[in-house]
């Protein structure tokens, strides 16, 4: 239903090795996390575990595979609690100065809004070893069941004549749910090592809706995110944010969708990873965000906490 905590933990389990080295390892990630939300906000929690597998075809092509189960309660005792199970195909090339990825993300849910969507994403990413890399990222997903808007119906039925009587005319009006949502996404993703144990990343996102969704005036959506590596001993850290506004955000490989009707504005993010040993790490993680639930709403927090272990082999 939100950002999934999967891609939170993969940041970090994989941040000893550059971007363009993501499809290299073969392994598995185990994860599982919580999210609390402010007094105001209609959500009471949010709790997922996920699993991610990555596993090489040859020295160049990668399959990638996830899945995870989130369960949304809400504060309202009336409103029922979201089941929803989500998974994510991929595969990736990676070459002498170039990679790419194409992934696919599909989502079963209980919300109508979210039934039968996915989502497809292309990254390219061009590298100079580990010392600076560059790329783009397209996405696309739709909704299906997404209300959109709300169409007038209006139906005449006339009586049956009735003799020395004028026929009588009947006029209802209905509204009808237009469906249908369909997202596009552009990013600009930049990263540049600074020395041995830092490393700085950049990323520029626009996003598009069609058609407009009703009660809201924006169809088009641009954040800038920023993070900060660095590396100690057997120790990774990770410093992410973001700002401006996001809407139905798909990630890279297409590992996330923000499956919800919220407007996010900012973030932050803070990992920790430790290389227990050559085949094992453990990460911890920490994220913050700021949201609308409606477009002239008050901002609604959510902060979620999540613990994953890593395995290669």
């Amino acid at each position: 239903m939100s950002k999934k905590t999967l891609v939170l933990v993969l940041v970090s389990l994989l941040a000893s090795v550059p971007a363009w080295a993501y499809e290299r390892p073969s392994g598995a990630v185990l994860s599982a996390g919580q999210t609390g939300f402010n007094a105001e906000a209609s959500r009471d929690s949010m709790s997922q575990v996920a699993v991610y597998a990555s596993t090489p075809m040859d020295l160049a092509f990668t399959w990638e595979f996830a899945a995870d189960q989130t369960k949304v309660t809400f504060k309202d005792a009336d409103t029922d609690a979201v089941q929803e199970t989500s998974g994510t195909i991929a595969l990736g090339y990676a070459g002498f100065n170039h990679s790419f990825a194409l992934g696919y993300h599909g989502i079963s849910s209980t919300s109508d809004y979210n039934k039968g969507a996915s989502g497809v994403a292309f990254d390219y990413l061009y590298y100079e070893g580990f010392n600076w890399s560059a790329g783009l990222h397209y996405g696309r997903s739709n909704y299906p069941n997404f209300i959109v808007d709300y169409q007038e119906v209006t139906t005449t039925t006339r009586s049956a004549p009735i003799p020395g009587q004028p026929p009588t005319q009947t006029t209802t009006t209905t509204y009808e749910e237009v469906t249908g949502l369909t997202i596009n996404q552009v990013g600009l993703t930049a990263s540049k090592s600074l020395g041995l144990y830092f490393g700085l990343d950049l990323g520029l996102d626009q996003i598009m809706i069609s058609p407009a969704i009703y009660g809201q005036k924006a169809t088009s959506f641009s954040s800038a995110s920023a993070g900060l590596r660095a590396y100690w001993s057997t120790f990774a850290f990770n410093l992410s944010t973001y700002s401006g506004k996001r809407f139905g955000y798909l990630g890279a490989h297409a590992l996330a969708m923000y499956s919800n009707t919220n407007i996010y504005q900012s973030g932050v993010a803070f990992s920790t990873r430790w290389t227990m040993g050559p085949s094992s790490a453990l990460t911890v993680a920490y994220n913050q965000d700021n949201y609308l639930e409606s477009e002239s709403g008050p901002t609604m927090t959510g902060s979620g906490l999540s613990v994953a272990l890593g395995l290669s082999f």
